[in-house]
């Protein structure tokens, strides 16, 4: 290796090591509270909650924030899914839409109990929208309300 490349290197590690890695982040900041959504649907009957159905509108999901689903079913679900999409109107009736589900740090679920569901973008997209959905009551349910706190 010549001396002038080996010089190039440790002056780019350098660099790196000084500004540090999170300097060179280009993710846009959250917002420093969850959004509350309280629209959606709540059957107290069959006890599931539908933030948005297929077709939309589905709830903006900005990079970095927390987003609050308000389901109010008074029990803790059994099962929370959430499917996310570029689109607001969802699948469109399959004309140019698509929703699926959630990978990774996509959408990772914060906390969920028996009045609301935080669900976080993790990532640095900031075109993502949201549907998300519970089904049934888990066993070790209660009225608790301890994402709220």
């Amino acid at each position: 290796m010549t001396n002038s490349r080996l010089r190039l290197l440790t002056a780019f590690f350098a660099l790196t090591a000084i500004c540090g890695c999170s300097s060179l982040d280009n993710c846009p900041n959250g917002a420093d509270k969850p959004i509350i959504i309280d629209t959606g649907t709540t059957d107290q009957a069959s006890l599931t909650f539908e933030s948005a159905p297929w077709g939309g509108p589905l709830d903006a999901f900005p990079a970095k924030t927390e987003l609050e689903f308000k389901h109010d079913l008074g029990v803790t679900p059994l099962l929370v899914n959430a499917f996310l999409s570029f689109s607001k109107v969802g699948t469109n009736d399959q004309d140019a839409g698509s929703v699926t589900e959630v990978a990774g740090n996509e959408a990772p679920i914060e906390c969920v109990d028996s009045h609301v569901i935080i669900v976080k973008n993790d990532t640095c997209e900031k075109s993502f929208f949201i549907r998300v959905v519970t089904l049934g009551v888990s066993p070790h349910s209660s009225d608790d309300t301890h994402c709220g706190e």
